[in-house]
């Protein structure tokens, strides 16, 4: 550490956008306990809204070098140059600021990941989620499989989410619980006063997601589950989805909700920063995807006494008590999600105890102040610990793969270019992956069924 009292930590975001890895990134510096480090923030260059967020936080600094998401592309060589200026960018900065540790928020930015490493910086990685063709279906699977295993090694510390991310990691990795932790993402608790709106008899109830518009946040099953509650019962529900994505995608699930004849049943909008509304007004709100890590969506809305509808894909089962404080539902089950969603309409009473249930979850679950506690408490943690020569050569190793040349279609791998065992560095050795593959061939196919019916 420098000769400072209080540490200097910068942390790396891998976007300025509105996504929930950043959104974590600015609960977390906004109820930050004070007087402990003294928090300094990264950002690629370019004006969103999250960035304009944390900029109004009082003495905060922010600063900018040009970056983005490093993703491996299947068929694609790496942007070798690019990354090396990036590197070059990052071990400049955190020269000139002097830090003592870094946090990266996301793997995706793996530049930050071994500036850091080749600076000798304490390194904690924020990893948010698995990164699978599922999810982005362009990926270089087994490239990305190498540089994700390879920044795990490089960590002093690991946070994550949830317990299904940390059973995937320490499937592959061998990872002690000391360095990797489970920090769930937390959330401020609105006021119940005027928030809690009770149902209404009367009331056409609405039922909101809130997501990016791609085939993973299963909207297009929504849809249907829509069209079999309102062929059941006419005019009984609305649906609002509140989100952005590719404009192809979007026309493609308007021209689904016409051809289903919802068009004034069931509403694609922008995506929101001031959601309090959307939450006071929704019945519930449904968290359809294939694939979850987490879900901010869902604590946020149960901290609004909301129950939640989520499918069975991940970090939501962790969230969400079945039965108590919302419901889960097989992933693509359109007509298990239409009757859940016709029993929150039948029953009003029901939805309110959920409502209650959920609150008082997130109050002893996911509140952003304890959770900012357990956060710090693991950045000192990995500030204060002694490492060895031995530790040191080998992120030095491990660093030079992620530089390397040679690491990309028709490459020689890391055994070659760093002496790190396959074993070690490669997720294809591991069974758990194997079976890994098969569920995201499972998922692949439904989303296939899915985009058919879209066409």
């Amino acid at each position: 550490m420098s000769r400072r009292n209080i540490p200097r930590v910068g942390f790396v975001s891998h976007s300025p956008g509105i996504g929930g890895a950043e959104r974590a990134l600015l609960n977390f510096l906004q109820y930050l306990p004070p007087g402990i480090i003294r928090p300094l923030v990264i950002f690629p260059k370019t004006d969103r809204i999250v960035r304009s967020a944390i900029r109004e936080i009082p003495g905060l600094p922010v600063f900018e070098i040009p970056y983005g998401c490093s993703i491996p592309i299947h068929g694609q060589h790496r942007q070798i140059e690019s990354e090396h200026e990036q590197i070059t960018a990052f071990l400049t900065l955190f020269k000139e600021l002097e830090l003592d540790c870094v946090v990266v928020n996301t793997t995706v930015i793996y530049p930050a990941s071994a500036a850091a490493a080749l600076s000798d910086i304490p390194l904690v990685i924020h990893s948010h989620g698995i990164l699978n063709e599922v999810i982005l279906p362009t990926l270089d699977p087994d490239l990305w499989d190498k540089i994700e295993t390879i920044q795990l090694q490089l960590a002093d510390r690991l946070l994550v989410p949830s317990d299904w991310i940390a059973h995937h990691y320490r499937t592959f990795v061998p990872l002690t619980r000391e360095r990797l932790s489970v920090v769930p993402n937390g959330t401020s608790l609105p006021s119940l006063n005027g928030t809690h709106r009770s149902c209404v008899p009367g009331e056409i109830p609405e039922f909101s997601m809130l997501c990016t518009l791609e085939p993973n946040k299963g909207v297009a099953m929504v849809i249907e589950a829509a069209r079999i509650v309102l062929s059941q019962r006419p005019r009984c529900a609305s649906f609002v989805v509140y989100g952005d994505g590719s404009p192809t995608y979007r026309a493609e699930l308007e021209r689904m909700i016409r051809c289903d004849g919802l068009e004034g049943s069931f509403r694609l909008c922008p995506k929101q920063l001031e959601v309090s509304s959307i939450y006071e007004f929704a019945r519930a709100v449904i968290v359809a995807s294939y694939i979850e890590s987490f879900s901010f969506v869902a604590i946020e809305a149960m901290s609004y006494c909301k129950p939640v509808i989520a499918t069975r894909c991940g970090g939501p089962e962790e969230i969400v008590e079945d039965g108590k404080t919302g419901f889960l539902v097989d992933i693509g089950d359109s007509a298990e999600l239409a009757q859940r969603i016709l029993r929150l309409i039948d029953e009003p009473e029901l939805c309110d105890k959920m409502g209650r249930a959920a609150r008082m979850t997130v109050e002893a679950r996911f509140d952003i102040h304890s959770i900012a506690d357990d956060y710090l408490s693991i950045i000192l943690s990995a500030i204060g610990e002694a490492r060895s020569k031995e530790w040191g050569h080998r992120r030095r190793l491990l660093t030079s793969f992620l530089m390397s040349r040679d690491n990309g279609p028709g490459g020689k791998g890391p055994s070659a270019q760093t002496g790190v065992p396959m074993a070690i560095t490669s997720l294809n050795t591991s069974l758990f992956l194997h079976d890994f593959r098969a569920k995201l061939e499972l998922v692949r196919s439904r989303l296939h069924e899915v985009n058919s019916d879209l066409n």
